[in-house]
């Protein structure tokens, strides 16, 4: 929200594990929700579910989609709405692909891409890099890789 807009935005996550992977009840869900003029559209990232580890945990019981290709899916059925990832755990991305991404899925959506990030998570050790090492430990070089990967792109992405 720009700074001194009074104006309350309201948004909606995206209920992924209740509407199963039927690809019509997403475009629906977020369409609809574009139609009932809510300003953004959430959806989570877990790139192992929920609770890895756990025995009832498997990609079918607990649907999380790779939360890129969908919201691509999705800013191609909508106009408007804003699109968001909450909470991205860095430490399981490649950070420069990750950079990549986002100025892809910004630039096609027409700017609407939002992001979340987060280095572990809550209540739990931290998540140990896949791709990197060091993360967890030094989280102010988190955010250099991206910075360095879309610098001087005339990718409309600015607020890194």
């Amino acid at each position: 929200m720009a700074q001194g807009n009074q104006s309350l935005r309201l948004g909606v996550a995206l209920p992924q594990t209740d509407i199963g992977g039927d690809p019509a009840a997403m475009r629906d869900f977020a369409q609809a929700s574009e139609e009932l003029g809510y300003d953004h559209l959430v959806t989570y990232d877990h790139v192992l579910g929920a609770n890895p580890g756990a025995d009832d945990t498997d990609t079918t019981r607990h649907l999380y989609h790779d939360p890129f290709v969908l919201l691509g899916f999705v800013a191609a059925c909508t106009r408007r709405i804003e699109l968001s990832v909450q909470v991205l755990i860095l430490p399981q991305r490649n950070p420069v692909v990750l950079a990549k991404q986002l100025a892809t899925m910004d630039y096609l959506s027409g700017g609407r891409m939002e992001l979340g990030i987060g280095l572990r998570w809550i209540g739990r050790r931290p998540v140990r890099p896949a791709l990197l090492s060091g993360l967890p430990e030094r989280p102010g070089r988190t955010h250099a890789p991206c910075t360095r990967a879309t610098k001087g792109s005339k990718s409309p992405v600015q607020r890194w």
